[in-house]
């Protein structure tokens, strides 16, 4: 009687739904507590294929954590951009302008090349989302820094 009471509390959460990965997914192995109570008796070749599954699954979450850190890292490079511009807007016809334009056109660079960089690294239904999400946003940031008047500093 009693281990049917336990077999009612555990059998549900047998029957949940995995988790997945929020961008490709990739169902993630649970760490849950009903695993280790039905485990049988392993074999070598399923031991290695359930440890090849779960190096896997592994690789693949470490693949999401790598295309999102480089994603946030566009992000904040383009953040970083915008407001390089803005100094560059603001300070037109003073002393600090050809710094703040050098800058920005640092910044810009720095962004494209993290697009690029992102659009290579990414799969191509998640390149082709980005690409669309990202690619006026960027040939405005763009045509915004041409409108400027360049530095007259010789470098």
């Amino acid at each position: 009687m009693y281990m049917k009471y336990i077999l009612t509390l555990i059998l549900p959460y047998k029957q949940a739904e995995p988790k997945r990965c929020y961008d490709c997914h990739t169902e993630i192995e649970p760490t849950s507590f009903y695993r280790k109570l039905f485990r049988r008796s392993s074999t070598t070749s399923t031991t290695s294929n359930s440890s090849q599954t779960s190096y896997n699954i592994k690789r693949q979450s470490s693949v999401c954590e790598i295309e999102r850190a480089l994603v946030k890292k566009f992000v904040r490079s383009y953040q970083y951009a915008v407001d390089e511009m803005a100094y560059a807007i603001e300070s037109q016809g003073s002393i600090y302008y050809n710094g703040d334009y050098d800058t920005a056109t640092e910044a810009i660079d720095i962004c494209f090349n993290l697009f690029e960089q992102v659009m290579k690294t990414l799969n191509p239904k998640k390149a082709y989302r980005f690409k669309q999400e990202w690619d006026f946003t960027m040939s405005e940031l763009q045509s915004r820094l041409k409108s400027l008047p360049p530095s007259t500093l010789d470098t």
